[in-house]
């Protein structure tokens, strides 16, 4: 019985921590874009430095770009989310 009472409860739950508005939503999927971004430019700055390779420029402007888009949008929407 509390099984089922657990598993009624958890998409309120889930529902109760998504972004509520338009903007709130955007800044979401753009958190999410610079985050896969970021993380794949780092992988392959990664794998530039273990391969014993110079690192590309280009990466490690990607990174940079991407990793400061992820941190105004997350601020940002902790920002719209909270009005």
């Amino acid at each position: 019985m509390a099984f089922d009472r657990k598993c009624r409860d958890k998409p309120a739950a889930i529902a109760e921590t998504m972004p509520q508005t338009l903007p709130g939503s955007i800044l979401f999927a753009c958190i999410l874009v610079s985050g896969i971004t970021a993380g794949s430019a780092a992988a392959a700055m990664l794998d530039d430095a273990l391969g014993e390779g110079a690192i590309q420029r280009r990466n490690f402007l990607t990174l940079l770009l991407f990793g400061a888009l992820l941190v105004v949008s997350a601020l940002l929407l902790l920002w719209v989310e909270t009005r």
